[in-house]
């Protein structure tokens, strides 16, 4: 990993970073699902931006960005106002992105994650 500034949603499928704030690793792992990234790019402006909005709040240790966090399955989802989901692995200060959504794909991604995240946690942090 190494640390990188967060500019736009659809940037942020590459994401590496580490945190100077007691997370050891940030990493996306969305790239490495074609479906995840199919569905990331679905994005509308309004809820990229509160994605990135949420991602610079975690970049900074907030693990409650945005209107507030859900736990399911053992994926943390950080939800903003705008309707842009963060679907995370988060364990030991390492946080490994799963996932990106609107309110319109998030049973979607929610799903797809669900069949892949033991794969896609294989080459995270």
């Amino acid at each position: 990993c190494s640390f990188a500034k967060v500019s736009d949603a659809y940037n942020m499928v590459g994401l590496d970073a580490y945190d100077p704030f007691g997370l050891s690793c940030i990493t996306s792992l969305v790239k490495n699902s074609p479906g995840l990234l199919r569905e990331a790019r679905k994005l509308t402006q309004q809820e990229s931006a509160g994605i990135n909005s949420m991602m610079e709040m975690i970049n900074k240790g907030n693990m409650n960005p945005g209107i507030g966090t859900k736990f399911f399955d053992g994926i943390t989802e950080f939800r903003h106002r705008d309707g842009g989901r963060i679907y995370a692995d988060v364990l030991g200060g390492k946080v490994n992105i799963l996932g990106y959504s609107g309110k319109g794909n998030q049973q979607k991604v929610i799903d797809m994650i669900k069949k892949e995240k033991d794969e896609l946690l294989k080459s995270g942090c």
